[in-house]
């Protein structure tokens, strides 16, 4: 008869694989007199540092790991590490003083950045760690559904789309338009009003034949709609970069989905995991003129700092034809969200739709696992931009060269996540497609922008 099987109880866990980066130099200082030559050391030594590069980490081992996973039970722990490393590399100085009696030198050969200013220090650059966790937890959140298609979304905004997959038609149309009026232009009829009403038409005198002040001739002047092409060539640009992006990406997916999809729905495991992440970044530059002993230097130093949050929630598979297709009760607030006019726009920058997905999910999903890791990557680095040496002092070698700091933190977080507005970092915002969209519906609403009502509804 096997043995029950016996759940021992987690432990924690530290673990250091710590390196050493040793410093190195030598300095050497002389003096000599002018008149016999006689050359005394002040002195002659080598000077060393050993610097500790951290590499540790603190985690959770849990006895029978495979064992409870093999009986479908959830494993998941907290972690933490840090992980640095720092290099020095520079040339040095040499400052020289003399007074016409004797001549003093002194030699720093190398790795002075290190010596004589110590370690530098990391910065994070004022980045919103915590609206980057609420940003990346609500985009995995709004994802825990068994599909991405809102049926009620794509009927409702049926009619929309059309016009959208016929708008380039109708730029073109008036593209052409353009030309054709231009070819017109080259053989216009000339036609001037005269003083008693009469028009003349090349020439030829046409009497007022109404009260409206109409005449009748051979035919009339062509004039066209904008005084270049410059208007109808953005028209007709933005209008078929607006409906590839809006009307047919989005239009394609639902075939897909309808044709392909459908048929898959809970056809994998009974668990599912949905995922979210978002990244930020910042860098700054600054420069310093620090002075040491006989020295004064001109220091440059760079920050640089990324971010980046990675989020996950874990739910059981849920069979429901009305949620698969987007078209339950609960689909009813980020539906009315979707069809408000521009919300996609504002959804580039803030999360609002996340938002309202993630409430249908806690809503309608069962979840049993959740959490989020922060990674942060911080560097420093410093490079010396010039020298001079401090009255008398001259310095007859420039130090060039500097160090390099780097530091990486990571935790993993086990909690459930929670939904919350947040706001997509610009420095991941402007990805290509949405300045393409912005660019097309500036394009757009500068065009058809008039004083009174123009009778036509935007295509968008």
């Amino acid at each position: 008869m096997p043995k029950p099987f016996v759940r021992k109880p987690p432990y924690s866990r530290n673990r250091t694989k710590n390196t050493t980066t040793v410093v190195g130099g030598w300095i050497n200082g002389k003096q000599t007199n002018n008149s016999t030559g006689v050359v005394t050391t002040l002195q002659n030594s080598a000077r060393s540092a050993t610097i500790v590069n951290q590499d540790s980490m603190s985690d959770v081992v849990q006895p029978g790991y495979q064992q409870l996973i093999s009986m479908g039970q959830v494993v998941s722990h907290p972690m933490s590490q840090v992980k640095s490393t720092y290099s020095c590399a520079d040339t040095g100085c040499k400052v020289e003083h003399n007074n016409g009696t004797t001549k003093a030198e002194w030699d720093d050969s190398a790795n002075i950045m290190y010596f004589y200013f110590g370690m530098p220090s990391v910065s994070t650059l004022s980045i919103d760690v915590e609206n980057l966790v609420r940003y990346s937890n609500t985009e995995a959140l709004s994802g825990a559904r068994s599909s991405n298609f809102q049926g009620m979304v794509a009927l409702a905004e049926s009619g929309k789309t059309l016009r959208m997959l016929m708008n380039p038609l109708r730029s073109v149309s008036s593209l052409l338009g353009y030309v054709i009026d231009q070819r017109k232009q080259r053989r216009n009829l000339k036609i001037d009003q005269m003083l008693n009403g009469a028009v003349r038409i090349n020439g030829r005198v046409f009497t007022k034949t109404t009260g409206r002040g109409r005449h009748r001739g051979p035919g009339r002047e062509v004039k066209t709609k904008y005084p270049n092409i410059v208007v109808p060539i953005g028209d007709a640009i933005s209008g078929t970069v607006l409906m590839n992006n809006l009307g047919l990406r989005p239009l394609m997916m639902d075939i897909d989905f309808i044709m392909n999809q459908v048929s898959q729905l809970h056809t994998k495991s009974e668990r599912q995991t949905s995922r979210g992440g978002e990244s930020d970044s910042r860098s700054a530059t600054s420069s310093a003129t620090l002075t040491y002993g006989s020295g004064r230097f001109t220091i440059e130093t760079t920050w640089r700092t990324e971010v980046s949050v990675r989020s996950f929630v874990s739910y059981f598979d849920k069979f429901d034809v009305l949620l698969d297709h987007g078209a339950s009760i609960y689909d009813v607030p980020s539906t009315a969200w979707e069809l408000i006019p521009f919300s996609f726009v504002l959804d580039y920058f803030v999360n609002v739709g996340q938002v309202l997905e993630s409430y249908r999910a806690l809503a309608t999903q069962k979840f049993y696992n959740g959490g989020h890791t922060i990674r942060i990557d911080n560097s420093v680095s410093r490079r010396f931009t010039g020298g001079v040496g401090v009255a008398p002092w001259t310095m007859s070698r420039i130090p060039v060269g500097g160090d390099d700091l780097h530091v990486i933190t990571k935790a993993r977080s086990i909690q459930f996540p929670e939904a919350g507005l947040a706001f997509k970092p610009l420095s991941g915002a402007f990805r290509p497609t949405v300045v393409q969209n912005l660019l097309g519906l500036t394009v757009q609403q500068l065009i058809h922008l008039k004083g009174g009502n123009t009778g036509k509804t935007n295509f968008y």
